[in-house]
């Protein structure tokens, strides 16, 4: 049990300040972004693949500015090996892209650019693509017909993009940061920063249909006890409970880990940990990831002996029993974690923003 650094991050040309976890793909390299670095200083997207007892970094794509800037979400690798990547800035509208990374020689090449803000589009992309068939789904935090963001679609066979739902901050939500999980049915699930019956954020699910869809609030965050603002998505179990996180709201302001249940009269939300601002960890910024009946989950912030207020690594049953802090981050290994985590059996990898040799952050591992 413990942490391993698989990478740190230099700034340039390698990159800076990874906001998003990573993926693996099928033979266990690693992928992600980071919002700054690179050789034009404006983001990159790496790859990490094994080099003897440890992993060697590569850059798979450089943003320019022209074709984006400022990634923040996982990058999707495709079944084909194509990869597909989001950006916050830049593009022509200066508002994000989506790019299109293709195989070719061991190296990738970029096949197709989209620039969002032309219109009433979305803008700024903050999440990266769930792909069905051969539509990628993707959520904006602005932009759209009212300015609030919007769930978009992309054919991967021409790259044409079309809003399929445009928030309007009401009660059915605004504002966007999460990507999207999938049901067995098809729809799909995510949250809002904003909007509601309250202004503080939801829960929502979204059903695709030709030349649009329906969207349905299934929870309004109150902004108190139960949690403010969601900025990760949401995670889903085989009997449709729904988990997610909040980055402030609860008993301490914290933050919460929250279960939504389906009932006959909706769904009902249960807070299984509140976050008390200490040695607990504060701040969870991502979502959780679900292996089995456990939950995991990082905070960005939070107390550790050498480094206070660096972040956790925590873990606990979705009954809502045994939360424990799996690790606590101390600068050196990293600090501030603000992706996802990638379980996958007794591994965890994930990303900081900070700490690391360079202070500008790492690739980790946990061996649970």
């Amino acid at each position: 049990m413990g942490i391993t650094v698989l990478y740190s991050f230099a700034g340039q040309p390698d990159g800076s300040t990874p906001y998003s976890g990573v993926t693996l793909d099928k033979k266990g390299d690693i992928f992600g972004t980071t919002f700054a670095g690179g050789q034009n200083s404006v983001g990159t997207v790496f790859e990490l693949t094994r080099a003897g007892s440890g992993y060697s970094e590569r850059l798979v794509h450089s943003f320019t500015g022209t074709d984006g800037s400022s990634p923040v979400a996982n990058p999707l690798i495709a079944s084909d090996g194509r990869i597909y990547v989001t950006s916050i800035a830049g593009g022509q509208y200066g508002a994000g892209t989506a790019i299109e990374l293709a195989p070719s020689g061991g190296q990738y090449s970029e096949m197709t650019a989209y620039s969002f803000g032309s219109g009433s589009d979305g803008a700024s992309p903050n999440s990266g693509f769930l792909q069905v068939g051969s539509t990628l789904y993707a959520t904006t935090a602005s932009g759209g017909k009212y300015g609030y963001g919007a769930i978009v679609a992309m054919d991967t066979t021409n790259f044409a993009e079309s809003d399929v739902y445009d928030f309007k901050d009401g009660s059915d939500g605004a504002f966007p940061l999460s990507g999207l999980i999938p049901d067995s049915s098809g729809a799909l699930y995510g949250t809002t920063v904003g909007g509601g019956s309250a202004g503080k954020g939801t829960v929502y699910k979204f059903v695709p249909a030709k030349g649009g869809g329906a969207e349905t609030v299934l929870w309004s965050f109150q902004g108190s006890s139960d949690g403010t603002g969601p900025n990760g998505g949401v995670v889903i179990d085989s009997s449709g409970d729904i988990y997610g996180t909040t980055p402030t709201g609860g008993n301490s302001n914290s933050g919460v880990v929250f279960e939504l249940k389906p009932g006959k009269g909706g769904y009902q939300e249960t807070i299984l940990h509140a976050f008390a601002g200490g040695a607990d960890g504060a701040q969870p910024v991502a979502g959780l990831t679900l292996s089995g009946k456990l939950l995991y989950g990082a905070t960005s912030s939070g107390s550790g002996s050498l480094c206070v207020g660096c972040g956790t690594l925590f873990r606990m049953k979705t009954a809502g029993t045994g939360y424990e802090v799996l690790h606590t981050f101390q600068g050196a290994e990293g600090a501030n974690p603000l992706g996802n985590l990638y379980v996958t059996g007794s591994s965890i990898y994930g990303t900081t923003s900070t700490g690391g040799a360079n202070n500008v952050g790492v690739v980790f591992k946990f061996e649970i």
